[in-house]
């Protein structure tokens, strides 16, 4: 009955404070998604001369300049100026369309936006421009119109095949995006980032062993890759692939014996797999290797506290009390001291 009070208690207070934005940095030295959009607009790929494509990146840096200093009708006039030397540089298409936000014509931004989505010459756009395309269409059947929108516009075309999946997921329609993107990887079987996608989508859709399949490939072919090194080791935890996940995690701790949060993702998945002794050494060592991480000491805290180990519990947690206060943080700090009393609790 203690145990499962202990496992309750755990299961209340970590839920209770799980969205604390002071636990990013557990994830900053493993590479982020290489499906995630890239912040910057890629580079022009255009035959002009060489003259225009400068003289447009001095408009755009003008324009951007402006934008920040809220001259939007001014930034718009040097970004169409640009737009008339190169019609189809994506730069100038993405700061025409963040102006057209700013100045709240969202009818003209989505326009340009499904035009950037459409046209292949933006294909390097297309992920960034679906994200901003959808987030016009919020509120109740919102997404669904924004499909619909999107099917009008040319559904044979692979980048609004991407967006409409995209929209679905949006939505957690797994399966009409998984279909969307077996019928584009089909297409496209050498496009890693398709791939890469669709595993991951198989994943949410808990289809372990497809996207096993499709990673193990891409690991394979890409084995400097932590993208895909990193959705492998998720497939695999999630999957119940306890030996393939281990060795997959000694192998990369081996090459990055210094890195911090591969180190806590495998406290992690050894967690999962209720190997709580090994678990526990791995917290510690990833405390050692990043002191200043609160996540780490709630984790060893925790980990002791369902071994039952109250008295290291408690002195973990005292610690965390100290350090998120040394830090100011107040939500840890609330966290801590709800687990310092449910210790007390056991121990009477």
């Amino acid at each position: 009955m203690k145990k499962l009070y202990i496992l309750v208690s755990v299961y209340i207070i970590f839920s209770m404070f799980i969205n604390s934005s002071g636990y990013a940095a557990f994830w900053d030295d493993w590479n982020k998604k290489t499906t995630q959009v890239n912040a910057q607009t890629p580079p022009v790929q255009t035959s002009s001369s060489s003259d225009e494509v400068t003289n447009v990146q001095t408009l755009l840096n003008q324009a951007n300049q402006l934008i920040k200093e809220g001259e939007f009708d001014r930034a718009e006039d040097l970004a169409e100026k640009a737009k008339e030397l190169l019609p189809n540089d994506p730069r100038t298409q993405r700061v025409l369309i963040e102006i057209y936000t700013a100045k709240g014509e969202s009818q003209k931004a989505k326009n340009l936006l499904r035009e950037t989505i459409v046209k292949p010459q933006f294909s390097d756009l297309v992920f960034w421009a679906t994200r901003k395309y959808y987030d016009f269409f919020e509120g109740p059947g919102g997404v669904e119109t924004g499909i619909q929108e999107l099917k009008a516009a040319n559904v044979n075309n692979v980048n609004v095949k991407k967006a409409i999946a995209e929209g679905y997921a949006r939505l957690r329609d797994w399966g009409q995006v998984i279909d969307l993107y077996e019928e584009i990887l089909a297409s496209n079987p050498q496009d890693y980032l398709i791939a890469d996608r669709l595993a991951n989508y198989y994943i949410m859709n808990r289809d372990y062993s497809a996207a096993i399949n499709i990673l193990e490939q891409l690991t394979q072919n890409n084995p400097d890759n932590n993208s895909y090194l990193n959705s492998l080791l998720d497939a695999y935890t999630k999957g119940g692939q306890r030996e393939q996940a281990l060795t997959l995690y000694r192998q990369q701790i081996a090459r990055k014996p210094n890195s911090a949060g591969l180190t806590g993702r495998y406290a992690e998945a050894l967690m999962g797999f209720g190997q709580l002794e090994q678990a526990l050494a791995q917290w510690e060592r990833a405390d050692q290797l990043d002191p200043t991480n609160l996540y780490f000491k709630q984790r060893r805290g925790e980990t002791a506290l369902q071994m039952g180990n109250y008295p290291y519990a408690e002195k973990q947690f005292n610690e965390l009390l100290r350090a998120a206060t040394q830090q100011k943080n107040e939500r840890v700090k609330k966290m801590a001291t709800e687990y310092l009393k449910t210790i007390a609790d056991l121990k009477k």
